[in-house]
């Protein structure tokens, strides 16, 4: 769009003030209907900005959704050990309620072994190594890693140890003191097992084995429920962590026995259910900015009464049966102004042994119940590509791009009207400034002319 042309007009008439008139008379109408779709555009402007608020409040609201449909999964089970300084416990996936009697015999230790003495000293591990060789033969029990290395420093040998797949974590010490350094590699087994950690040299000047053990290796053994029975064939493990039961794990901290219980409330739904009632009342409140005395952008526009049907299909969401039917029947309310709340002793008096009850009415986002419904009429609004928001603001900004289009035409247009009537306006006065001039000398001629006559010229 260009630049408004200025309609000041000077002349050197004595109706170049009224020529000035004209033209900015001229311009002012011709502005009207721009200077009224500017301000169209300026309302669409603050719609869409409106609707973008909206989108937030209703998304944050389905944000609310998806924490309930999570609140009776894994969220909704707890698991506590007796005694933590024998094993604590971890839940995962879909887990179940129960109990679980664990007796760790012996906690297992990671094998570790380091450069024996009597090799080549190292002071600078990025310079010099143990070995000359460039290919070793690693050994961690019955299982043997061939290792290479172009690097025969003793940094170059870890970092080819950690590089492979044998599964243990090479490292540089320094056993020396600070004034005369003596750096060994350090290698630590990284499973709880009975083994022992060999390194030799396939090739250069040093051979046999370069490494003397620090700490032997052994499993961790336990007992579940009791079993085995016997003491001599306890269960074991090389890793941290034991599995007991589909998504019930525990990591074992020390020797003892400790009784593990798994089980689930309703904890977590009355917490998601707290984050809906809030999320819901800012929905609420900005649909009411646009109503009423309000100078909200949206108002008189039927998006709001579609916003607000949604709100009603959630929170009017019932199966019709007994006991757990609805969200009122949870302790939702609404006040005399319309604000929702949870009153948390209905809820618990409500939910109180009734987990299953809950679960049946709350349903899931995707198989039924209050969460799919609510979801789904959310889903409407909300949707990134088809989503009443989305489509709404996509039509204003259309509208917006073509209005300001027809703005920059119309601009156009009257700084063309412009240029045309100061043109003219200045021919115009042009002329009458050169006849004001002729009229001003011939009436100057005439009047000389009379005083002569009377001087009897």
């Amino acid at each position: 769009m260009s630049s408004p042309v200025s309609g000041i007009f000077t002349g050197n008439s004595q109706f170049s003030t009224s020529f000035q008139q004209v033209i900015s008379r001229a311009v002012s109408f011709a502005s009207l209907p721009m200077q009224q779709m500017q301000g169209e555009v300026a309302t669409l402007q603050a719609q869409s900005s409106e609707l973008n608020t909206l989108n937030g409040d209703f998304s944050n609201l389905q944000s609310s959704i998806s924490a309930l449909n999570s609140a009776l999964s894994l969220g909704s089970y707890t698991a506590v050990s007796a005694d933590t300084s024998v094993a604590t416990a971890s839940l995962s996936g879909t887990p179940a309620a129960g109990t679980y009697t664990v007796e760790v015999d012996t906690m297992g230790t990671h094998a570790s072994a380091m450069s024996s003495d009597g090799l080549t000293q190292v002071t600078d591990p990025s310079v010099s190594g143990i070995s000359d060789a460039t290919s070793y033969t690693l050994s961690i029990g019955d299982n043997s890693y061939t290792i290479n290395t172009n690097d025969v420093s003793l940094s170059g040998l870890a970092s080819a140890i950690n590089s492979s797949s044998a599964g243990v974590q090479a490292a540089v010490v320094n056993v020396g003191s600070q004034g005369s350094t003596d750096y060994r590699l350090s290698i630590h087994d990284g499973k709880m097992e009975a083994v022992t950690i060999q390194l030799t040299s396939l090739n250069g000047t040093s051979n046999g084995d370069l490494l003397s053990p620090l700490v032997d290796g052994q499993a961790t053994t336990y007992r579940v429920n009791g079993k085995p029975a016997a003491d001599s064939d306890p269960l074991s493990t090389n890793g941290s962590v034991i599995t007991l039961a589909p998504g019930v794990s525990v990591t074992p901290a020390g020797a003892g026995t400790t009784t593990i219980t798994v089980g689930q409330n309703a904890n977590g739904v009355s917490v998601a259910l707290q984050g809906f009632v809030t999320a819901y009342n800012a929905a609420k409140a900005e649909i009411n900015t646009n109503r009423g005395q309000g100078t909200g952008a949206l108002q008189g526009q039927s998006v709001l009464s579609s916003l607000s049907q949604v709100l009603n299909q959630i929170t009017g969401y019932s199966t019709g049966t007994d006991g757990i039917s609805s969200l009122t029947s949870l302790g939702l309310q609404f006040d005399q102004t319309g604000v929702l709340s949870l009153d948390s002793s209905v809820f618990a008096s409500a939910t109180q042994g009734q987990l299953t009850q809950l679960a049946s009415f709350l349903g899931s986002t995707s198989t039924g119940g209050f969460l799919k419904t609510a979801n789904d009429a959310l889903n409407g609004l909300t949707d990134s590509t088809s989503g009443v928001f989305q489509s709404s603001i996509n039509n204003l900004k259309d509208s917006i791009t073509r209005d300001n289009q027809s703005i920059s035409d119309d601009q156009d247009r009257i700084n063309t009207m412009t240029t045309n009537l100061n043109a003219q306006m200045a021919a115009a006065d042009a002329a009458i400034a050169s006849m004001e001039q002729q009229y001003s000398y011939l009436s100057q001629m005439f009047q000389q002319m009379q005083v002569n006559q009377q001087n009897g010229g």
